[in-house]
């Protein structure tokens, strides 16, 4: 490999899509400093390769694991937990083995195939869910009611029909940098249906726009609807495919959220790119 080049995999997951760079044959690691730039320049969808965020695999501190992951969105910043990227990544390293675990900020995840499917599950922290009256003004008020709830990474969830994603999005960016969330703000999920099948969509912090998936904003969706209207387990319709969410107890502080998708991903494929 030529010193200014990097080996990389694409891969999209219910059109959420990822890069993937795997370091752990390398002897020596990227800074944070390099890798936030590496980011910025791969993910851009005109001048780089594109994608909605891009994971460093580093060889995971308890050898029984996997791996562990460092993942960014797209412009460069840090992301606690991203299921869908999760899903790109055990389906990377599906090709070595059957059954995956890696390590993340927000904990252990395990990832499996489900038929032609692939699961993965997450612990997420037991919390209340509340309900929360937003206001912003850039002129004239807007106001909406959510819940806010961390499904991984905090997500503020609105029961609203959303038809027309354009004209959501400048009060989308304005609830995410909202002071009542806290740096560095929230994700906004939009849902909207009823029984156990929904239609849902994600402002995603880091990525600044809509996109065609977002697992942690699925299982926020599920969270809501478990707690509130005590349904589970429930669908959820992105644009970009269908997300299951299930979740389950497994103890007395800590549930687990399994999440499967009937949208297969993209083949695996390895890639270099020069970067300079």
């Amino acid at each position: 490999m030529k010193k200014n080049s990097l080996q990389f995999t694409k891969l999209s997951g219910a059109g959420n899509d990822f890069i993937v760079v795997d370091l752990r044959p390398l002897k020596k690691y990227f800074s944070q400093k390099k890798r936030k730039e590496i980011v910025r320049a791969a993910c851009d969808r005109h001048y780089g390769v594109g994608a909605d965020g891009l994971l460093f695999l580093e060889k995971a501190k308890n050898k029984k694991n996997d791996f562990r992951w460092d993942f960014y969105n797209r412009d460069g910043s840090r992301a606690e937990m991203c299921l869908n990227a999760s899903r790109c990544v055990v389906r990377y390293e599906l090709q070595k083995k059957k059954n995956v675990k890696f390590e993340s900020i927000v904990g252990l995840v395990t990832g499996r195939a489900s038929g032609k499917n692939i699961q993965v599950e997450l612990p997420i922290r037991k919390q209340k869910i509340k309900l929360l009256n937003v206001r912003t003004f850039d002129g004239k008020h807007h106001e909406a009611d959510g819940y806010a709830v961390n499904s991984g990474v905090p997500h503020f969830v609105v029961h609203k029909k959303f038809t027309n994603l354009e004209s959501l999005k400048h009060i989308s960016s304005q609830l995410r940098f909202h002071k009542i969330f806290n740096k560095p703000g929230s994700n906004v999920t939009y849902w909207d249906g009823k029984n156990s099948t929904v239609k849902a969509v994600t402002f995603e912090r880091g990525v600044e726009d809509f996109t065609l998936a977002c697992g942690t904003g699925a299982v926020a969706v599920g969270m809501v609807f478990e707690a509130v209207y005590e349904k589970n387990p429930i669908t959820v319709q992105m644009p970009g495919g269908k997300i299951k969410v299930d979740l389950k107890e497994r103890s007395a502080v800590v549930p687990q959220a399994k999440v499967k998708s009937s949208t297969p991903l993209s083949k695996v494929t390895a890639f270099t790119v020069e970067f300079f």
